[in-house]
């Protein structure tokens, strides 16, 4: 087990075919820690979509209020 938490989920891969950063690159990423015993399951946090309060933080709208 890690000191620390990864975050990944599939429900956000985006195939956007060639790129200099290949969606496909994360999943491999997760699967190589999982396979070499780096990581187990349980190091991972699925990522939750953001509240409409953070969104409105994170992109400073006007038209959102406080």
């Amino acid at each position: 087990m890690l000191p620390f938490k990864l975050v990944y989920s599939d429900a956000y891969y985006l195939p956007i075919g060639e790129h200099v950063f290949p969606a496909e690159k994360y999943r491999r990423i997760r699967d190589r820690l999982l396979a070499s015993g780096v990581a187990e399951a349980k190091d991972f946090l699925e990522p939750q979509p953001a509240t409409d309060q953070e969104f409105c933080w994170f992109t400073n709208q006007s038209m959102c209020t406080s």
